[in-house]
């Protein structure tokens, strides 16, 4: 009989680890799956998923559930904590670094508005506010300031303007772009060149294609207007080696009919109303044709 109660001994344990672990040691009710539980050790109703929570108190993959604290591919939602660039959309930038855009007066981004024209950006949104003017990418922009709501951003396709966003153009491509539009915009280093527009003035080239002018001479960019590099050009010496103080505010005028593209300080006339206002007055203005007149005529 001694043998039998042995027996009967051991397999009462036996049964008994069999009732506290499956394979491994883990029941599934109690505290895990068929290999000891969750990878973590914990049921998904009572202690977690993969990471060690259930999705509404401990976290996604990444440690933070979407409405608590994270996003699962960046650990922050864009609401509390960030974007993929670190930072709150609205406050920091988003992915692509933009800067914000200091903004004056009505019609600024989140102003309330009725009509496209209640805002400086142009585009009121989806919620009667004024969107697409910041600087940032953000809300459902692809870009700063373009995409979703905003129209296309820089090589977005395009059959008219209205199809891309701010003063782009839509070129004969078929692409958005800002190259052209008579502003220095985007990325350009001066008017409607540079950054991922032609090249400027003097910037390397080895085919015409590569700059704004269209003309690359001896290794460089040509000029689109006649008075670029003007205090590097012969024609800019009587400016630059200006000797009275009134007339030394000629370079002030130069770069006033440069950023405008100004055919002479009174052709057109805006011109000579927007650039003559110098403290140097006609004196300035004066050895300012001087200039022009070496270097344009």
């Amino acid at each position: 009989m001694r043998p039998s109660g042995l027996f009967s001994g051991l397999a009462l344990l036996s049964t008994i680890a069999c009732a506290t672990a499956e394979d491994t040691g883990g029941f599934p009710g109690s505290g895990g799956e068929a290999l000891g539980g969750t990878p973590t050790g914990g049921m998904v109703g009572d202690g977690g998923t993969v990471t060690g929570g259930t999705l509404p108190t401990g976290g996604g993959a990444s440690g933070g559930n979407p409405e608590t604290g994270g996003d699962p591919a960046t650990g922050g939602d864009p609401a509390m904590g960030g974007g993929a660039s670190g930072g709150d959309l609205g406050t920091g930038g988003g992915a692509t670094g933009g800067v914000p855009v200091a903004c004056t007066g009505d019609g600024c981004e989140g102003d309330t508005c009725l009509w496209m024209s209640d805002c400086q950006s142009g585009v009121c949104g989806p919620n009667d506010t004024c969107i697409c003017g910041n600087g940032i990418m953000d809300g459902r922009e692809t870009g700063p300031d373009c995409g979703g709501d905003c129209g296309g951003c820089m090589g977005d396709s395009c059959t008219t303007e209205v199809d891309c966003a701010g003063a782009m153009l839509c070129s004969g491509s078929g692409e958005c772009t800002h190259c052209g539009n008579g502003v220095k915009d985007g990325d350009e280093l001066d008017l409607d060149c540079g950054g991922s527009c032609p090249g400027c003035f003097a910037t390397p080239c080895a085919d015409p294609s590569e700059c704004a002018s269209q003309t690359c001479e001896d290794g460089a960019c040509g000029r689109t207007y006649c008075l670029e590099g003007w205090r590097e050009d012969a024609g800019g010496e009587a400016c630059v080696n200006c000797a009275q103080e009134d007339q030394c505010y000629c370079a002030e005028v130069l770069d006033c009919w440069m950023a405008h593209r100004c055919v002479s300080s009174s052709e057109p006339p805006e011109c000579h109303e927007i650039c003559e206002n110098t403290d140097g007055g006609g004196a300035a203005t004066g050895l300012a044709n001087t200039v022009f007149a070496a270097m344009c005529r």
